[in-house]
């Protein structure tokens, strides 16, 4: 992969927020780590 590749981004909880963020990152892949991340809490 080159460096024009990369995408410097973020997904995650917040607290202060109350929910999750993110900012510079494809639907798609959010969406993959959002449910990804809702099984693992739900265990």
């Amino acid at each position: 992969m080159s460096t024009a590749d990369m995408i410097i981004g973020f997904f995650g909880k917040i607290p202060a927020t109350g929910d999750f963020v993110s900012a510079n990152l494809p639907r798609t892949f959010i969406d993959r780590w959002d449910r990804w991340m809702s099984m693992e809490l739900r265990e």
